[in-house]
């Protein structure tokens, strides 16, 4: 049979009584190991260990005890406990309560250092968060490049290619009105007129998809609008748009709108796609505090496993740019059908 003081850590049976006074009938001597403390000091001051433990674990440890015993289940419980030299250890205790006649509790207990691994868990879970916090930053950087690449090659499109296409048509207009007497010529610059009015208007919604211009000229708001108006165009949904602002959407700063109104287009997308959807609404809430845009439709919903699918890409990208910001965005379905986004920003 192992003799109790030879037991790693120390050993004790201990009562709580029902007025909540601990009596310490038995502690092995690897307490002083562990705490710095002797056996004889817990039984001239019987609230020595308890008034040790950190304050902010100490309610906490004394709750598993009390669950434990009236459950009649053991109690296993890791807690900081502050070191007769003042340093802090992690102890980590496992006890079996026993309920006595008297209404009093008795526990048998052993009781390990288990700092080195406390410490190294911390450790590893910092890492874990730095390592997140680190790919959080070059992800909200990679969309910061990517929508400045948006934003030079939507002016290269506009000024440069615009432009020169313009001037290209105009030369050929002049071109044809000196040659009307040419015949066929007339005819073959007509549809070459034709061909380069619609390269331009190519350019123009190429440029306008990359960034749009409504944006930085007008606000979200007319962007919502005339983003939802392009989709009519396109396709048979039924859009409905309501804006209520307590503060003003014109003052949320550029980069934050742009970041909603990009959840809104990966939304409408998803929509078209997938929903087959009758009636779309989106909603713009505006405070002094948070910016609130919603995107509801009837279609079939989108399905459970796909709301945390980490490969579904147009989610994540929608998350990605809310986190960039200290938002968040909200997938579900409501109980009358459909995908309800939900993308929250704060104001400033």
């Amino acid at each position: 049979m192992i003799a109790v003081d030879a037991v790693p850590g120390f050993v004790s049976r201990h009562v709580i009584h029902p007025d909540g006074s601990p009596e310490w009938l038995k502690v092995s001597v690897g307490l002083l190991e562990l705490t710095g403390f002797t056996p004889e000091d817990l039984r001239v001051d019987a609230d020595l260990f308890r008034s040790h433990i950190i304050d902010e674990d100490r309610e906490r440890v004394f709750d598993e005890m009390r669950r434990s015993a009236a459950e009649g289940r053991d109690l296993d419980v890791a807690y900081r406990f502050r070191h007769r030299d003042g340093r802090t250890v992690w102890l980590h205790s496992v006890s079996r309560p026993e309920a006595r006649d008297d209404g009093s509790v008795l526990y048998t207990t052993l009781t390990v250092d288990v700092t080195r691994a406390m410490e190294r868990q911390m450790e590893l879970r910092q890492r874990a968060l730095d390592s997140e916090a680190q790919l959080r930053a070059f992800a909200s950087r990679l969309l910061d490049i990517r929508e400045e690449e948006r934003s030079f090659l939507a002016r290269e499109l506009h000024d440069q290619i615009g432009q020169a296409l313009t001037a290209l048509l105009l030369e050929l207009s002049a071109l044809r009105l000196e040659s009307e007497s040419l015949g066929d010529a007339v005819d073959r610059m007509a549809r070459f007129e034709a061909r380069i009015q619609q390269t331009i208007r190519l350019v123009q919604t190429l440029s306008a998809g990359l960034r749009p211009p409504a944006l930085e000229q007008l606000g979200l708001v007319p962007s919502i609008e005339a983003e939802l108006a392009e989709l009519r165009q396109r396709t048979d949904l039924v859009l409905r748009f309501d804006a209520t602002s307590s503060g003003s959407a014109d003052d949320l700063p550029e980069e934050r709108a742009l970041a909603l109104f990009r959840v809104l287009q990966e939304a409408l997308v998803n929509v078209v796609r997938h929903a087959r959807a009758r009636h779309v609404d989106v909603r713009l809430r505006c405070t002094p505090k948070e910016a609130r845009l919603e995107v509801v439709d009837d279609g079939v919903g989108i399905p459970d496993e796909m709301i945390a699918d980490p490969g579904a890409l147009g989610l994540l990208g929608m998350r990605e740019r809310m986190v960039a910001h200290r938002g968040r965005v909200e997938i579900d379905r409501p109980t009358e059908g459909g995908t309800r986004v939900r993308a929250i920003l704060p104001a400033t």
